[in-house]
């Protein structure tokens, strides 16, 4: 149940930033919109995923889709869209060797919710021993 809310929140992100500015006439133009946006994600986020994430160096992707706080004790400390994590430096390469091959894919327009990469990264981002949703304080 977790994996789907999950998922549900990290959708709900990537579609509320920019499908508003979106005229979706029918299915084809909103999976093509779907594949923009996760291409400008992807493209946002792949400078600090190949470089500062690696190494827990604090960094921020330009549109803050990926912040890199830095080490808070032994374990790495990121915000990943709405989602704060705590990460200890084998789940860390984990995740970014994920989100490396995720955002890649979703660079060349290939999106796959059931490869190995997605299900790695959601099952990080997922574990309540890791990381948790940020709440909106409305």
């Amino acid at each position: 149940m977790k994996k789907k809310i999950t998922l549900i929140a990290l959708i709900s992100v990537l579609l509320s930033t920019a499908i508003s500015n979106i005229a979706l006439s029918d299915t084809t133009d909103m999976v093509k919109a779907f594949g923009k946006i996760a291409e400008i994600y992807a493209e946002d986020m792949l400078p600090v995923l190949r470089g500062p994430a690696k190494s827990c160096t604090p960094a921020s992707s330009q549109k803050g889709l990926l912040i890199i706080y830095g080490k808070k004790g032994n374990n790495c400390h990121l915000f990943y869209q709405g989602i704060d994590c705590n990460l200890p430096e084998d789940v860390l390469q984990k995740f970014v060797l994920s989100l490396t091959v995720v955002s890649d894919n979703a660079k060349r327009g290939y999106i796959n919710p059931n490869s190995s990469a997605d299900k790695t990264l959601s099952g990080i981002i997922s574990n309540p021993q890791y990381c948790k949703i940020q709440q909106n304080s409305y």
